[in-house]
């Protein structure tokens, strides 16, 4: 069926898994959700995390945030009160990391978990591998999306696991150290709209300071301090280092988003005239480092679209996937 105001496909059970998800937190029910994401690089995880969770966003008339950086989500967390929120968390290239920051970094993603609970937000993890998260973070998650390729070819297909078939599937990787993904509640295909909810450029921008800040904790790890990040921008920014250019010819010389244009700037990289006011970013917190969607106008639309529901989850299915 299409649904939203952007009008995309979403399955009639994917409907109803996120009806339930919504009536989790709605009303005087005060649960927590955790929906994570499996797949590989490359398959749709950020693009059916995102169709979901701005589902959600809709029907609940929520703030929906995007992180790539756990640190960051979890200061956000301690910074402010975060309550009745959807929150996305891509790992980008965070299986690139040594075992000790990984799991510096999955230490930061449990507390942010137990510090959010009874708040009624929603959380979206994407990661490649679920079996390498921690026992914790699975024991509270109530649903995992796989996302697969029948022929590593075609992309857009997923499965959904309710909570017990999650867990199942975990204890098999525990005990033997064998991935099954099977007993699904149901598969089924998305669509293709990370881009309709967020800024391309904006997202890609974000996403790669992510992956160059793994990148420059690894090498501090090892004793190598290049400093990968500043060192590509002090290259391109001499490609905008006048007045002559306005912020709007800064971002389209340099392939930039504003928000990295304004970071440069206030580095003192790129030379700008004062008196120029720069247009607003999807980026809202250069410190908090989260992308919001495009649109605003799914934070008021009508209160009537929608009422709570207690959907009940069918049987499971005994069918196995091609990965």
């Amino acid at each position: 069926m299409i649904v939203t105001d952007l009008k995309y496909y979403c399955s009639s059970a994917k409907v109803k898994t996120l009806d339930w998800l919504a009536s989790r937190v709605s009303g005087i029910r005060r649960h927590q959700n955790l929906i994570v994401t499996d797949g590989r690089e490359g398959y749709g995880k950020s693009t059916l995390s995102a169709a979901d969770a701005y589902y959600l966003a809709y029907v609940l008339r929520r703030p929906l945030k995007l992180f790539f950086d756990v640190e960051a989500l979890f200061n956000y967390t301690k910074q402010k009160e975060m309550k009745e929120e959807i929150v996305i968390w891509d790992d980008a290239a965070l299986s690139a990391l040594t075992t000790e920051a990984y799991n510096k970094a999955l230490k930061n993603l449990i507390k942010l978990l137990l510090l959010a609970r009874k708040k009624r937000n929603t959380y979206f993890i994407n990661i490649q591998d679920m079996m390498r998260l921690k026992e914790p973070i699975v024991e509270r998650a109530i649903g995992m999306n796989r996302v697969y390729s029948p022929d590593q070819i075609e992309v857009g297909k997923f499965a959904f696991y309710d909570e017990y078939q999650l867990r199942w599937m975990y204890e098999q990787w525990k005990r033997v150290h064998k991935r099954v993904y099977k007993y699904y509640m149901y598969n089924d295909t998305f669509p293709n709209v990370l881009y309709k909810i967020f800024d391309e450029r904006t997202y890609e921008d974000l996403k790669d300071d992510a992956i160059l800040s793994i990148g420059a904790e690894i090498e501090k790890e090892n004793g190598k301090y290049l400093k990968t990040r500043y060192l590509y921008e002090k290259l391109r920014m001499n490609l905008a280092k006048t007045e002559l250019l306005t912020l709007k010819q800064k971002v389209k010389v340099m392939e930039m988003s504003e928000r990295h244009i304004n970071r440069l700037i206030k580095e003192g990289l790129i030379i700008h005239p004062p008196q120029e006011q720069s247009g607003q970013t999807a980026i809202n917190n250069m410190n908090v480092s989260y992308i919001e969607p495009l649109s605003k106008t799914y934070l008021t639309r009508p209160k009537d679209l929608w009422k709570p529901l207690i959907i009940k989850s069918n049987l499971p299915k005994t069918l196995e996937i091609t990965i």
